[in-house]
């Protein structure tokens, strides 16, 4: 593994692990603010070191502190990942570095040919709005320092042709990049909606528009972490739709699909807004109940069996009775999910077995 390898798999980890994988403006934001605090360190200094050594004293000693703010700009970000303060950190380098190179003139007075990398920089580390405001104040000040008369300045040795084409041509420039950053910051807006649509389709239930297996066995083990950090108790609830075979079978599938919709309804509104609900399978649905011990579990599930015992669906002209069967799970101080599981399904099993339309628990299996 090479050196810049073995930096970078150091540095990326606090900060990466904080996005999400879909942050990939933030991550390219990140890895622009390395690379400038890295090369602009070494390109900086190596371009101090030079300065100092041709006796350009002022340049010297204005390019080399920019060096050493950098590289503490550096040391910043990997000790406290915050990427954004140190993105501010690197604009403010370029700017002002910048500025002392339109003041001074740099080397015989190339040094505006420089500042035309603050551009893109600018705007992609602090955005289109905020970037453009930026460039915007720094042209205008750049312009004064060129045209305002001074004898503290360099800028009197810039010719009126140069300074004329320089603000044409930073300003031509920074209105095709902008509108560049514009356009990639919609597309990437675009995407990021687009993506984010897609996830949540591939997490949600087609039918019912509640959460897939998937999904709720995600949240269901977000659930044990969090209810093990907090040592709380939560309860997983397995609901199956009685004979609902026959159903499909006397009525049609389009009618079980409304069935299992209805059911879906009256489960949601017996439910608190922190409970989470899922389908399991075909006719089975998973939910989950954080902080409630098994006794209030009980009470809840009871309430959703009779609702929908009394429950009447429609479909058409005909009018169906629907029944389920609720088996009930409660952690212990194990916090094994895949246990509670287990529990919950042979519950739900001994519901079936005692002539279903009932709820069962039962203690943890061995």
């Amino acid at each position: 593994m090479t050196l810049s390898n073995k930096l970078l798999t150091s540095i990326k980890k606090p900060v990466f692990s904080q996005l999400g994988h879909e942050d990939i403006e933030i991550r390219r934001k990140i890895i622009l603010v390395y690379l400038f605090s890295t090369i602009g360190f070494i390109f900086l200094f190596g371009f101090g070191l030079s300065s100092l050594l041709n006796g350009n004293m002022p340049i010297a000693v204005f390019v080399l502190a920019s060096a050493i703010v950098s590289l503490i700009n550096f040391l910043v970000l990997i000790s406290t990942s915050n990427y954004t303060r140190a993105s501010h950190g690197v604009s403010l380098i370029i700017i002002s570095l910048s500025l002392f190179l339109i003041v001074t003139g740099g080397v015989e007075n190339t040094g505006p040919l420089w500042t035309y990398t603050t551009i893109p920089l600018i705007l992609f580390l602090q955005g289109h709005k905020k970037g453009l405001m930026i460039l915007l104040i720094y042209l205008i000040t750049a312009t004064l320092f060129m045209f305002v008369p001074s004898d503290l300045h360099a800028h009197d040795h810039y010719s009126d042709a140069f300074k004329l084409r320089f603000i044409a041509s930073y300003s031509a420039l920074l209105m095709m990049s902008w509108v560049y950053e514009y356009t990639a910051h919609q597309t990437y807006l675009r995407w990021r909606s687009v993506s984010n649509l897609f996830a949540e389709q591939a997490r949600t239930d087609v039918l019912t528009g509640i959460s897939n297996r998937r999904d709720i066995l995600e949240k269901l083990e977000y659930e044990n972490l969090r209810a093990e950090r907090r040592q709380e108790k939560y309860t997983i609830m397995l609901i199956d739709v009685d004979h609902f075979k026959a159903i499909n079978d006397k009525y049609g599938h389009d009618a079980g699909d409304m069935v299992l919709i209805k059911i879906v309804n009256i489960i949601e509104d017996n439910l608190f807004e922190r409970d989470l609900i899922g389908r399991w399978g075909g006719e089975e649905f998973l939910i989950v109940l954080p902080d409630t011990n098994l006794e209030n579990a009980e009470s809840a599930a009871e309430k959703i069996r009779k609702s929908i015992n009394q429950a009447v669906i429609k479909y058409g002209k005909n009018q169906i009775a629907v029944s389920i069967s609720i088996g009930l799970a409660t952690s212990d101080s194990a916090y094994r999910h895949n246990t509670y599981m287990k529990a919950a399904d042979l519950c739900l099993y001994e519901a079936k077995a005692r002539g279903r339309n009932c709820v069962v628990s039962n203690s943890i299996p061995n």
